[in-house]
Order: C-alpha cells, then sequence, then structure tokens
C-alpha cells in the first residue's frame, strides 16, 4: 500500500458473449438456481473446517463453477468434484 502510485487509468468494459449479455437471462436463471439460504456452521465440525467451508461455500463462491451443470448452476450431490467449463 505504500510502494505504488495511484494509476489513473479506467478498467476494460465487461463484454459477455450470448446468452449472458442478456440480463433478462441473468434474472430467469436466478429464479431457477439462486440459493439465498445464509451459510449455517456444522456443529458436527472443528472451527477451523467451519471457516474454510464458509470462505467456499459462501463468501468466495468456489462451490459454483466447480460443481456446476450444464447451466452453471450447483449440483449439490456433486459438490466440489470438479467441471468441464468449456476449456
Amino acid at each position: 500500500m505504500h510502494g505504488l502510485q495511484p494509476v489513473d487509468a479506467k478498467p476494460k468494459a465487461t463484454v459477455l458473449p450470448f446468452p449472458f449479455n442478456l440480463r433478462f437471462s441473468i434474472a430467469a436463471w436466478n429464479l431457477l438456481f439462486a440459493d439465498s439460504k445464509v451459510y449455517q456452521p456444522d456443529a458436527t465440525q472443528t472451527e477451523e473446517w467451519n471457516r474454510s467451508a464458509y470462505l467456499v461455500q459462501g463468501l468466495t463462491h468456489c462451490k459454483t463453477c466447480h460443481t456446476p451443470n450444464f447451466l452453471m448452476a450447483e449440483q449439490q450431490a456433486k459438490s466440489l468434484q470438479g467441471a468441464s467449463l468449456g476449456t
């Protein structure tokens, strides 16, 4: 924080491919797949385990990309088992 000078530059504009560039398609996806449940710690696990689970399952959304179905929604039965993301 002390060794870098600020830079006055605009970030590149986000360009999303079809259908992700259509906002209503995101609204439809949210209706089908969005989960509004708040993370609940597992009382059978340690504090360290619960902290890690909170980061992976909630805050950083790791599960979102690592367990998707063909519409990029999480498959709870295959949690963190990996997925092909078109690479």
